[in-house]
């Protein structure tokens, strides 16, 4: 069975949108969510909120950015993207 996909009973399907999984998988929560994005082993795994980040593979919920940090970007995967809050805002 290739990447980002399971077999089962000898058919292949894909796994859900934003996740992966290795060569060899053989049900569903093979797939894991990919880094940026949150959820069950399985799916579905929707992006990380803007002014969160989730940096590994699998499932976890998204890490908000610290306090006196922001971020505008949806499926952020590194916690870089969390810059600091402009003066005088909270």
């Amino acid at each position: 069975c290739p990447p980002n996909g399971y077999c089962s009973k000898g058919t292949y399907y894909d796994c859900p949108a934003g996740s992966i999984s290795e060569t060899y998988s053989q049900n569903i929560t093979y797939c894991k969510c990919e880094p940026g994005r949150s959820g069950p082993d399985g799916g579905p795994c929707p992006l990380c909120a803007a002014g969160s980040f989730a940096e590994e593979l699998g499932s976890r919920d998204c890490t908000l950015c610290e306090p006196g940090r922001y971020s505008d970007l949806a499926g952020a995967s590194n916690p870089a993207v969390c810059g600091l809050c402009p003066t005088n805002s909270f």
